[in-house]
C-alpha cells in the first residue's frame, strides 16, 4: 500500500519535462529536471528525477528500492516481503508531454509497469550495458498489479 501510495502521488503530481529532456544542461550542469529538486519542487522532470524521488519517498517509509539505469533511461527496482519487483513510474505517469512539449493525457494513472518481474519490463526496458548496478532478477507476482 505504501509502495502503490508512493507510485500514485508521484505519477499524478509530476509532469514529464520533455524540453528538459531534448535539452538538458544548464550553466554547465544538468536542468532541475534531473534530479529531486525537479520531483520535489517543480513536480516536472526526467525519468532521472522520477527515480530519484521514488527510491526516496521509499525509503522514507522503510521500503528498500534501487534505481536501474538502463539505455536512455531509469527506473527502480523495489522490495517487499523479501521479493524483487521493477516499477517505472515515468512510464506509469497518466500526463505526459509528447515530442512537441504538449501534454496528453491518459485518463488515469496507468499500472503497465507497476511491479513487473524482469522478464516482463525487459520486453520493454533495457539495463545499460556500462551500468555497474547490479539489477536483482524479479521474478515474484505475488504484489505484481491486478485491477
Amino acid at each position: 500500500e505504501k509502495e502503490k501510495y508512493i507510485h500514485d502521488y508521484l505519477a499524478e503530481n509530476m509532469k514529464y519535462d520533455t524540453p528538459a529532456a531534448q535539452d538538458p544542461y544548464i550553466n554547465g550542469g544538468l536542468k532541475p529536471a534531473f534530479s529531486i529538486l525537479g520531483a520535489f519542487i517543480d513536480k516536472k522532470g526526467v525519468c532521472e528525477a522520477y527515480s530519484k524521488a521514488f527510491q526516496t519517498l521509499c525509503y522514507e517509509v522503510g521500503i528498500n528500492a534501487n534505481q536501474v539505469i538502463g539505455e536512455g533511461h531509469m527506473w527502480n527496482t523495489v522490495n517487499l516481503g523479501g521479493d524483487w519487483y521493477q516499477v517505472d513510474v515515468t512510464w506509469d505517469d497518466p500526463i505526459y508531454n509528447d515530442a512537441n512539449g504538449n501534454p496528453t493525457d491518459r485518463q488515469g494513472t496507468v499500472y503497465a509497469y507497476f511491479n513487473l518481474t524482469s522478464a516482463k519490463m525487459y520486453e520493454t526496458h533495457t539495463v545499460a550495458s556500462d551500468s555497474d548496478i547490479k539489477v536483482p532478477n524479479c521474478t515474484a507476482t505475488k504484489y505484481a498489479y491486478k485491477k
